[in-house]
């Protein structure tokens, strides 16, 4: 399992790097790794290691070029779902629902209904809140008085 998951960190790093032109620098293939590839410190420092092990790409001691080899093995890593769907293949926004038109709206409530307090749009802060009371002294007093004498103390 461990193997899987290196063999596809390395094969996504190297298809990054076909992506950037196939050279890019120390800290743009550490960015990737962590964002991407979830993979930072010694994990990225083991997945370049093999790479330029593995003769898939150099080091120059700036940037990090691909190989023949290299780019070989990127046409193997795997692509997000992004890369499947087909160039030409455009995917249509869903229409907005139509807003109620004011020519549709009855000028008043029918008869026997009383009209909304509040109309549509007013902000929240000009409504008023309701007011809530706290409870009454004497109904906790009362109700923890039937506590202590259900739990027997």
């Amino acid at each position: 399992m461990a193997e899987d998951l290196a063999v596809t960190r390395r094969r996504r790093m190297l298809a990054f790097l076909a992506e950037q032109g196939g050279a890019v620098s120390l800290a743009e293939a550490n960015a990737f790794s962590e964002g991407k590839l979830l993979a930072a410190h010694q994990a990225f420092s083991a997945i370049m290691e093999g790479i330029v092990d593995g003769g898939y790409a150099t080091w120059d001691g700036e940037r990090f070029a691909l190989t023949e080899s290299g780019r070989a093995e990127a046409a193997l890593a795997p692509r997000s779902r992004a890369r499947r769907v087909a160039p030409d293949t455009r995917v249509e926004p869903a229409p907005a629902p139509s807003a109620p038109v004011a020519a549709d709206m009855p000028a008043a409530p029918p008869e026997g209904v009383a009209a909304p307090s509040v109309t549509v749009g007013e902000p929240a802060a000009a409504r008023p809140m309701p007011r809530v009371e706290p409870p009454r002294r004497g109904v906790r007093v009362r109700l923890m008085g039937l506590v202590r004498r259900l739990l027997g103390r």
